[in-house]
């Protein structure tokens, strides 16, 4: 005897749909599912992306300002071949060296020199004695004769980060006993990248003459 069937068709026909559909919503939700992780993930790699360019971006800036400082340096370092060629040229009696050294010893490290200039000057003769003993010979005359007084006038530049640091700059030069006449020329603000330094210029005189150099040395 046949088995009696009492469901119709038509719903046989709307269960197949429906794990049909079911199927489909869950593909479907698979795919989004796939599509947002793989959003997420590029979203994350491109955060990353501009994290990593921004520091290498702060590299460069930092690169550039170490390019820049070298390039003052190097400039610097001319300036000063220079002015030692200068200075040997004129046979003074003061080494460059020890110009540097006494400069090494008053600028702190959170100041740099951005130039510096020399002058060689020489004051008048002083008038010989009115009244010179007839028995002195003609080399006698010319080791009494006076010479005249030579002066190394120096300006230097430099930039510092702020006004007390100009300040200590020019009281250490003045505690030198190299260095005379010590005068402030100018301090002025200059924008610097993103931070405003102090610019400034100071002058002082050298004594050249042998006994002069001899007692700043001592």
């Amino acid at each position: 005897m046949r088995d009696l069937d009492f469901i119709p068709p038509w719903y046989r026909d709307l269960l197949r749909r429906k794990r049909s559909a079911t199927g489909y919503l869950l593909i479907v939700g698979l795919m989004t599912m796939l599509v947002i992780g793989g959003a997420v993930r590029r979203h994350g790699e491109l955060r990353a992306a501009e994290a990593a360019l921004s520091t290498t971006d702060a590299q460069l800036a930092a690169t550039r300002g170490d390019l820049q400082k070298l390039e003052a340096l190097r400039q610097l370092r001319d300036q000063w071949r220079r002015q030692e060629q200068v200075l040997t040229s004129t046979g003074v009696n003061v080494e460059a060296s020890r110009l540097l050294a006494a400069l090494s010893k008053v600028v702190p490290p959170d100041t740099a020199l951005t130039g510096i200039s020399f002058t060689v000057t020489e004051s008048e003769l002083d008038p010989a004695p009115a009244t010179a003993p007839s028995t002195v010979g003609a080399a006698d005359t010319a080791v009494g004769r006076a010479t005249p007084k030579r002066r190394l006038n120096v300006s230097l530049r430099g930039i510092a980060p702020g006004e007390l640091a100009v300040a200590n700059v020019l009281a250490g030069i003045s505690k030198q006993p190299l260095f005379r006449h010590v005068n402030l020329t100018y301090a002025k603000d200059r924008q610097e990248q993103d931070a405003t330094v102090r610019e400034f210029e100071v002058s002082f005189v050298i004594n050249l003459d042998p006994e002069a150099a001899a007692d700043d040395r001592d």
